[in-house]
């Protein structure tokens, strides 16, 4: 596979190999035989780590999983739970993700397990989809069945599960496993955020009875243990020796001599298009692909590329995944949409533009995509950019080298301390629960505290009965605001047509917006979905915008509602 980058000699600054690795297998004994039998008719064995995560998990143990992409850390918890449900029928379990679209994907994977499980147990658990795709209809439908088993974002826990928390009880009242994958996803504002959602998860969850074990799953994390006590406020077993097999790996740096720097991507696709080598290549910005999209519009190679990006459409993302997988497609130009597990099927090069300026672990994410099949040599390259990040690691090969190779990232602290953060998350917990016990805040939460029954939001009182010192929510939360963006638009790139315009202004509901919405996403009239800072960075009046290779003007704005 390296011939194909025999013509850049020219370019290359370093040229590594990691020998291949053989994996570690180890047995366990379910609590049920059937799931023995499950394993068996899937054709796996289970690698070492998993093993141990699941000996942890059944000894009472909350669990955080660090081993690299494709290392089987969410058979830990499918099996689990599939073990469970046969001793356990009424017990819930609550699956969290950052993005739909890994979702999706997840759920997939559940549901060809969850058939296998019925045709050796005669059962099935009831499994559904709750994220922001999903319309009134059949929310109403899926806390009618009460299903078993729930995939669900962050923000939906936020927006919809704590603020009707009637509406959940099943759920959360007999939840069993609470599943938190891509944990190093939580860092920033948006951390701080998932911080105190979980504790408000958490709160509701005690206030029912039920204390769930938590599994954590993350490829990269440098300090795992200290990082899920941290953000959980709970103890944990660190699962952190990975034991899946490995293939034989190169790592490839060049830095644009000769060529330009679009003109080295351009070079390198086209030679693996040629070869047919599945591809990802990864850039920090929408922009960046859609610029070697379109030096690639003169190529062979472009009818083997598009562009994969967070805003497209979910229906045009799928039908990118179903193409990648089938081999349609061959390179996928895109951000860190493509980051996450979702699956896309074996893939043997993954090439990054530049060092990511977010740090290493989005780099051990996006190589850890390539070399899944244990029998075909995986190409990791990047292709440097003139900056100060770039240029050290040029110079200091090594350093990245070990890092790469053991997973040593940067350390990531969590800011417990955002004023503004953690007290609008008090007072969702206030208006959520009602009544707070004074006792079990912090010195910084009774600060933010006193700040709400300083505003009339809240009061501070002593029980007569319990004789306990207690908070009880006056004027509680109404608008929730986002966790993720300092702002809740969204903002639509649709096709110009006259009667599309009339409809959308004839709509008299919020409802009935984001059904017309949804019907033009599906129709392809609607481009892409961006946030409120891009749009402000590339969609004003009259600004240029390209998707997928095509050029697009934008004309005006149509403001309804947040939309």
């Amino acid at each position: 596979m390296m011939e194909i980058f025999k013509e850049l000699e020219s370019e290359i600054v370093t040229l590594r190999e990691f020998k291949a690795k053989e994996g570690i297998y180890d047995a366990f004994e379910f609590k049920n035989s059937e799931i023995n039998r499950l394993v068996d008719e899937m054709g796996f064995k289970l690698y070492k780590h998993q093993v141990d995560a699941l000996k942890a998990l059944y000894s009472g143990e909350n669990i955080v999983v660090t081993t690299p992409t494709a290392s089987g850390k969410s058979e830990i918890f499918r099996l689990a739970i599939f073990d469970n449900y046969l001793s356990n029928p009424q017990d819930t379990y609550l699956l969290v993700y950052p993005t739909r679209a890994l979702i999706n994907n997840q759920y997939e994977k559940f549901s060809v397990e969850n058939f296998r499980f019925f045709q050796i147990t005669g059962k099935m658990i009831n499994a559904r989809i709750l994220t922001g795709d999903v319309e009134w209809s059949e929310r109403r439908k899926l806390i009618r069945e009460k299903p078993r088993v729930v995939f669900t974002t962050p923000d939906m826990l936020h927006y919809n599960v704590l603020r009707s928390r009637k509406d959940y009880e099943w759920l959360l009242r007999n939840v069993r496993y609470l599943v938190v994958d891509e944990l190093h996803i939580y860092r920033g504002v948006f951390g701080t955020n998932a911080v105190y959602l979980f504790r408000r998860l958490l709160k509701a969850l005690e206030r029912y009875g039920r204390r769930p074990q938590i599994i954590a799953l993350s490829a990269t994390l440098r300090n795992p243990k200290e990082f899920a006590e941290t953000f959980f406020g709970k103890p944990f077993k660190p699962i952190t020796k990975p034991a899946n097999p490995f293939p034989k790996r190169y790592l490839v740096m060049l830095e644009p001599r000769r060529l330009n720097e679009m003109q080295l991507l351009r070079a390198i696709v086209e030679k693996l298009a040629e070869k047919g080598i599945k591809t990802l290549v990864f850039f920090d910005s929408r922009k960046g692909t859609e610029k070697l999209m379109r030096f690639l519009l003169t190529s062979p190679a472009v009818y083997k590329t598009t562009t994969y990006k967070g805003t497209l459409p979910k229906n045009i993302r799928w039908e990118i995944e179903k193409d990648f997988k089938e081999g349609k497609l061959l390179v996928l130009l895109t951000t860190n949409a493509l980051e996450l597990g979702i699956d896309i099927g074996d893939l043997d090069a993954v090439i990054n533009y530049g060092i990511p300026p977010d740090g290493l672990f989005s780099l051990i994410q996006r190589f850890g995509r390539a070399g899944r099949k244990r029998e075909r040599e995986a190409i990791n390259a990047i292709v440097l950019r003139k900056n100060g990040l770039d240029y050290y690691y040029k110079e200091h090969v090594d350093e990245l080298v070990e890092k790469l190779e053991k997973g040593i990232i940067e350390y990531m602290p969590i800011n417990l301390k955002n004023r503004l953060v953690v007290k609008k998350h008090l007072h969702y917990l206030l208006s959520e629960l009602k009544i707070l016990d004074w006792e079990e805040l912090n010195d910084f939460e009774k600060e933010l505290i006193l700040e709400l029954v300083e505003e009339k939001k809240a009061k501070l009182y002593d029980n007569p009965i319990t004789g306990k010192r207690e908070v009880r929510v006056l004027r509680p939360a109404f608008n929730y605001s986002s966790i993720r963006t300092a702002s809740d638009e969204t903002y639509f790139l649709v096709l110009e047509e006259p009667w599309i315009r009339y409809k959308l202004l004839e709509k008299s509901n919020l409802r009935d917006l984001i059904r017309f919405i949804n019907w033009l996403k599906l129709e392809g009239y609607i481009i892409e979905e961006v946030d409120k800072p891009e749009y402000y960075r590339s969609l004003l009046p009259g600004m240029a915008y390209f998707s997928r290779g095509g050029l697009y003007i934008a004309r005006d704005k149509l403001s309804l509602g947040k939309f």
